[in-house]
């Protein structure tokens, strides 16, 4: 797991064959390891069938992904064959597992099973270490150690007598595959690895079939800034302060693996081969996220910032429109920055260049000079419909200036109450109704309580002034 945060993505890795070291042969090695037994999964997706007998064929699983192969003379009679999808329960399972039609029957002659893997079913592991494996009736796993392994056609496939359930699992693999992490921040890694119960597993009858962990002579390494350390069964790896460059650490695991000689004759025995398998985990380091806050006059800023070298944005809110800040680094530490934006008639916009102090500290800053202009039709109010609901209070927040008076405007009928509180040291409002004034008392909290006058056309509105350069207010209306 991911201590503080983390982004999941593919691993990659190198395989270094290492031939020649460890080379024996043996007539008397198993052709499968058996795991522990698990639960039966259950049926998922649609079930397909074939009839074939003495001619032979084929027949895949519904995803394409499972290939059942009947040899012309394997079989005497013809058979109903099916491929049924099931959920995976082995630990190192990939994929969905495949129940094969008949069960228990057995043949005299050897069938194919072959199975396709992807890139995603190798994400953290290698085609070298894929296999196949059955369940039993007892629930158990057998893991086939003689296998065919097409890397052109990304198949692994077996020779079987007796049908099942079938699944394509991995004997290593290691986790997580890819990461990204930000400063600071720390990432388990670990070395699952399914090679059947010991002898100790054995003696207490666990029904663990993968464990994390390793063993003596594997090697773990790290490329790159950082630090690694050991908490078994895990390694722990923990991004720098800083953001380095590059911004790419690698965690390294190799070990011994044993595999079967190729293309080797077994007229004098079975010859199997100690290969080097190295695994290689890549880690983004990224600078730490941030929370930008701020005012400058009637303007309130805000945003997220996930990296400061990369283009980010800030957005404005004014009491007349909101606006995207858009920031462009030329480093982690400066650029330029650029708004542009527009409403009611008034059109803004402004540039200018910035800088960021205070990076080693907890509360970083950006320091912004621009410059901005405005422009609108000469005279022109502004102004804003709202929607009145009977008997629903409606409350509204924002700036006024001074000059520049702000009109709500709305529908209502000739007789309605309208209620009007206005909450604004240096704020003041007027009701308009045709030929109409309505004036409020003079005092921080003003308010006005009347019914309505008749208006031609039901409109009516309320004007809110400045008396000093510009007021902050809240306004709630009530139309009954």
């Amino acid at each position: 797991m991911i201590r503080n945060r983390k982004v999941l993505t593919p691993l990659f890795i190198l395989i270094f064959g290492v031939h020649g070291c460890g080379l024996f042969s043996s007539k008397t090695r198993d052709a499968e390891v058996v795991f522990a037994p698990t639960e039966v999964g259950t049926p998922e997706g649609n079930k397909v069938s074939k009839d074939m007998g003495p001619a032979g064929g084929t027949l895949a699983s519904p995803d394409g992904r499972l290939t059942l192969t009947v040899p012309q003379n394997a079989i005497a009679e013809t058979v109903t064959f099916a491929v049924q999808p099931v959920t995976n329960k082995f630990d190192g399972g990939l994929g969905s597992s495949y129940r094969l039609e008949p069960v228990g029957k057995t043949f005299t002659n050897p069938l194919e099973i072959s199975i396709r893997y992807d890139d995603h079913d190798l994400e953290g592991t290698v085609p070298e270490v894929l296999s196949l494996a059955y369940q039993d009736k007892e629930g158990a796993w057998h893991m086939q150690k003689v296998i065919k392994l097409d890397k052109d056609k990304k198949t692994i496939t077996v020779s079987t007598t007796h049908f099942s359930i079938w699944s394509l699992i991995f004997r290593t693999k290691l986790s997580p595959s890819k990461a990204t992490l930000r400063v600071g921040e720390s990432l388990d890694i670990s070395m699952l690895r399914c090679n059947g119960p010991g002898f100790i597993d054995k003696f207490l009858d666990s029904s663990v079939n993968c464990k994390a962990g390793w063993g003596y002579g594997d090697k773990w390494k790290l490329l790159g800034e950082g630090k690694l350390t050991q908490d078994y069964p895990r390694m722990v790896y923990t991004a720098p302060a800083r953001k380095p460059t590059p911004n790419v650490a690698t965690v390294v695991f190799s070990y011994l693996d044993e595999q079967k000689c190729p293309d080797s004759d077994n007229s004098k025995g079975e010859c199997y081969i100690w290969v080097q398998q190295s695994y290689k985990s890549e880690i983004t380091i990224l600078d730490r996220g941030y929370r930008a806050t701020g005012s400058d006059g009637p303007v309130v800023y805000s945003g997220v910032i996930c990296s400061l070298e990369k283009p980010f944005t800030v957005t404005g809110t004014h009491p007349i429109f909101i606006f995207p800040f858009k920031f462009e680094p030329s480093s982690a530490t400066a650029g330029t920055a650029s708004y542009k934006t527009g409403s009611s008639g008034i059109s803004a916009s402004g540039s200018g260049s910035y800088t960021i102090v205070g990076l080693d500290t907890d509360t970083p800053r950006i320091l912004l000079q621009s410059h901005s202009t405005a422009t609108s039709p000469q005279n022109a109010p502004l102004e804003k419909r709202i929607k009145l609901v009977k008997g629903q209070k409606l409350v509204l927040k924002g700036q006024v200036y001074e000059g520049a008076d702000f009109y709500y405007n709305f529908k209502a009928r000739k007789g309605q109450t309208l209620t009007v509180k206005l909450i604004g040291r240096d704020a003041d409002f007027t009701i308009n109704t045709m030929d109409i004034e309505v004036a409020p008392f003079t005092k921080e909290t003003k308010s006005w309580s009347g019914k309505l006058p008749l208006d031609d056309g039901n409109e009516y509105s309320i004007k809110l002034t400045s008396n000093y350069k510009s007021a902050s207010y809240r306004l709630e209306i009530l139309l009954r």
